[in-house]
């Protein structure tokens, strides 16, 4: 278990320039819907419908639809109606604001369960909360019964470029009603004229009892990294006294800084798979985690890193756990602003996790893993646990985190076992990390020179000199 000492930031690159705040990393999964007893009537669907009627003009744009897609639809206008300028110019003019628009109408309508929460979300990423005037059908439609709404979120996060298109056009179409702007706009006056469209409450889609939503999540590689493979690289390296600057060899300190990568034009030598069974013998790390040396990938991790925010979304695996959360996801990420002092000032918004969260996590291992692998794994979490960051932005504090180590009395005797291990053959593994054979004999995390024009492969290609 993990609790926040300072805010974390763990950006999503999906949404990378999905608006003015740059977003926590979500995913998308199940979350079960409480759904609320009280089921919508006649009267409810009739006075949320009552709340947007549509130009008749455009009448005809909505035949086909259902009243959740109605309803998404007006709700899209009304935000446009706010917080658009009378010419459509300002917020929301020009096609990378309607992009921007989609972008985080469909983040938010993704990650809240009520309609007022969408609202509240969507006004905050784009930074226009508190601005537009209060208007009786947004009060209304922000008001429906939960279960409707929660249809009408469904429909948001599945439809958006649709609601975007005809809520437009539903905006256009209700300011050409207006003679002075059709005169001082030099456009055709549209008919004033109105209607409320009817639904009977027997057509809404039943009450679902869980819903597709993106929620806040730590990354399987973040906390690998984090968590074992940087950790575990510090340890080995200290206890085979080694400076990281020691490392001659660039493809050792990838391997093991970042599970390392194939060298440009590198030649697979023909015993790879007795290389690299040798590899993970010799370094207990390398079998826990994998990687890559200069010329080929060594055999499958037996490891496997797992973080769940503890948060009501996630209760389902938490259970399993013992750990029961308090808190909805929603309600642990924050904007935090900063400031780059330029001339002018460039502020950046970007949304964390707040301090004092907690997140779970959970590091398993295969049946057929060695001891030395357990201990590999414990001695890395031991070291992380003396000081472990977790996200970007370490370097100005963010992303501290207090790491509770499981109280059990084999974690012990395997970090013991490794320990042991390592030290008595600390020459062997030493040597073979700085002359880059790691212990095979041969160059294996030396880039080979590929045969070319005039020049023949030799035998001992892979041999060490």
């Amino acid at each position: 278990m993990g609790r926040l000492l300072s805010n974390l930031s763990h950006g999503d690159p999906d949404h990378v320039t999905a608006g003015n705040v740059a977003p926590f990393r979500r995913h998308m999964q199940i979350v079960p819907l409480d759904t609320p007893a009280a089921p919508v009537t006649q009267d409810d669907l009739d006075r949320a419908m009552a709340a947007c009627p549509v130009p008749r003009a455009i009448a005809d744009y909505f035949a086909a639809l259902d009243a959740p897609q109605v309803l998404a639809i007006a709700l899209t206008r009304l935000f446009i109606a706010q917080f658009a300028g009378g010419q459509g110019e300002g917020l929301l003019s020009g096609a990378e604001r309607y992009q921007r628009l989609g972008d985080r109408l469909r983040m938010a309508a993704s990650r809240t369960l009520t309609l007022p929460a969408f609202w509240s979300d969507l006004c905050r990423s784009l930074q226009v909360g508190g601005q537009g005037e209060r208007t009786l059908g947004l009060l209304t439609l922000l008001s429906m019964p939960r279960v409707l709404g929660q249809q009408v979120l469904v429909t948001l996060a599945r439809e958006t470029e649709t609601c975007i298109v005809l809520a437009r056009e539903w905006h256009e179409t209700v300011k050409r009603m207006d003679a002075a702007y059709a005169a001082k706009a030099n456009v055709p006056q549209i008919v004033p004229d109105q209607e409320t469209l009817g639904y009977a409450v027997e057509t809404l889609p039943p009450p679902a009892s869980s819903v597709i939503r993106d929620v806040p999540a730590i990354s399987g590689n973040a906390t690998r990294h984090s968590l074992l493979r940087e950790p575990g690289m510090r340890h080995l390296l200290d206890r085979l006294d080694i400076a990281q600057n020691d490392l001659t060899w660039p493809a050792v300190a990838q391997l093991l800084g970042n599970g390392g990568s194939l060298a440009k034009g590198s030649a697979i030598p023909p015993d790879e798979i007795a290389l690299g069974e040798a590899i993970a013998r010799d370094y207990p790390l390398w079998e826990l985690l994998g990687g890559v040396t200069a010329q080929f990938v060594l055999p499958g991790s037996v490891g496997r890193a797992v973080a769940w925010m503890v948060c009501r979304e996630n209760a389902a695996p938490l259970a399993a756990l013992g750990i029961t959360p308090e808190h909805a996801a929603e309600e642990l990420i924050d904007v935090m602003t900063s400031v780059h002092f330029a001339d002018p000032p460039m502020p950046h918004a970007t949304e964390v996790l707040v301090q004092g969260a907690e997140i779970a996590f959970l590091f398993e291992a295969d049946p057929y893993a060695s001891d030395l692998a357990l201990g590999a794994l414990a001695c890395a979490l031991e070291t992380a646990s003396a000081g472990l960051v977790l996200g970007g932005k370490g370097v100005t504090g963010h992303g501290q985190v207090a790491l509770t180590l499981p109280n059990d009395p084999s974690f012990t005797l395997y970090a013991r076992q490794y320990e042991d291990y390592l030290a008595s053959r600390k020459a062997h593994l030493r040597a073979g990390l700085l002359d880059g054979t790691l212990g095979t004999g041969k160059g294996v995390c030396r880039p080979a020179e590929k045969a070319g024009k005039g020049k023949a492969k030799t035998e001992g290609l892979f041999d060490a000199e």
